[in-house]
């Protein structure tokens, strides 16, 4: 429009100037909120995956048991009845 950039908001449209004095500071704050949750998310994935290949069912990532598991961490091929 006459040279002008424009931006489409609702039902009508707002030369960029205005639209970044009205939205400017809900738009950077949205954009921070998701960068960060990225980020937490990335974190607590990568956490997941390092932790995911450490530990054997039933032990410790060296083998050991775990403490109070009662029998040491081995399962008895002896059914209790």
């Amino acid at each position: 429009m006459n040279g002008k950039l424009v931006i489409r908001v609702g039902g009508g449209y707002m030369v960029i100037e205005e639209f970044i004095a009205n939205y400017a500071d809900q738009e950077l704050a949205r954009c921070k909120f998701v960068e960060a949750n990225q980020i937490i998310e990335n974190n607590e994935s990568n956490n997941e995956r390092r932790n995911s290949g450490n530990l054997k069912k039933g032990g410790s990532p060296r083998g050991s048991p775990r403490p109070g598991s009662g029998n040491g961490g081995h399962r008895s091929s002896i059914a209790n009845k």
